[in-house]
């Protein structure tokens, strides 16, 4: 009977559907204590992690890795490079421009797929093979000496959280790009995330930001040294320190659609701020900021006149 095969199935599915609620539960138990923590408005006291610091550098074995050697840059070049080709729906000769591009293996990997790609980064550290492109050296906050609308797709790979102002940076873009065209933005790990002080081959501590006093890491960092970006750096990359909020109004500022959002968020290290909640007081925090990794958005600027450069 029809009626009695649901109810087995029902019963079945019981157990997980429990499990399901529990851990549900359980996680907004947790989310509650964190925010109760971070709502306090008394000023940050690192000391007790301070204390800490040779166990909490043990925590992590092995940190987050983001090689540089050719095989590595040539395939995650390939994997962008095939996420922009399904945005964009593969249309011949599109112009891109890689904003702040480092390396340059997407722009590489996209003109081996006809566009016609052009770079731009603060400093000129390309990869050899990318050596043969269109290279735009300078601010992106000063604006680039090119005309509006001409480009049909931009992107940026992990750079808006290093942006001194990525508000006018984001505006520079939406200028640069043709009516109908893309901004494709994917950068992390954000400030309050767990690693992003951007040092993790070097304090290997989640949070390391919130559990140690300025003094405490630059001390830290001049003993042991950084390594970012495939070499030894004599200071860590700039960055902006911007929460989460700010770039969600950011986007929906600039007059463009967005068409696909996504935040990456990374939940494993919370119990350093159940332990340690005086780091975490009085720096106008919320969850939202120390769990989200990673924000990966698309934006279409509104159809308008032809663009003047075809």
């Amino acid at each position: 009977m029809k009626w009695l095969r649901q109810l087995k199935q029902q019963l079945l599915e019981a157990p997980e559907r429990l499990d399901q609620g529990v851990n549900r539960l359980r996680g907004a138990v947790r989310r509650g204590r964190i925010e109760a923590i971070v709502r306090r408005r008394e000023p940050p006291d690192t000391r007790a992690a301070e204390a800490d610091y040779d166990r909490l550098q043990r925590l992590v074995r092995t940190p987050p890795s983001y090689p540089y050697d050719p095989h590595s840059t040539w395939e995650r070049g390939l994997r962008r490079a095939r996420k922009l080709i399904e945005l964009t729906g593969r249309p011949e000769r599109l112009r891109c421009l890689d904003v702040g591009c480092g390396d340059g293996m997407t722009a590489v990997l996209l003109a081996s797929y006809g566009f016609e790609a052009h770079l731009t980064d603060l400093e000129d550290w390309r990869d050899r093979r990318a050596e043969g492109l269109p290279f735009h050296q300078g601010e992106l906050e000063e604006g680039l000496p090119l005309p509006d609308g001409h480009f049909d797709l931009l992107y940026s790979y992990n750079t808006f959280e290093h942006l001194r102002d990525p508000a006018a940076c984001l505006r520079e873009l939406v200028r640069l790009c043709r009516p109908g065209g893309w901004i494709h933005l994917d950068f992390g790990p954000l400030y309050a995330s767990p690693w992003g002080l951007h040092a993790y081959h070097t304090l290997r501590v989640p949070y390391a930001q919130f559990l140690f006093s300025e003094e405490f890491r630059q001390r830290k960092l001049r003993e042991l040294g950084i390594w970012d970006l495939g070499k030894e750096r004599e200071a860590p990359q700039p960055l902006n320190r911007w929460r989460l909020a700010q770039f969600d109004e950011l986007f929906g500022s600039v007059g463009c659609e967005v068409v696909e959002r996504q935040n990456l968020l990374l939940c494993r290290w919370l119990g350093l701020v159940s332990r340690y909640p005086a780091c975490f007081s009085g720096r106008d925090l919320r969850y939202e900021d120390l769990v989200t990794a990673v924000i990966r958005v698309t934006l279409r600027k509104p159809d308008g006149p032809a663009d003047a450069k075809r």
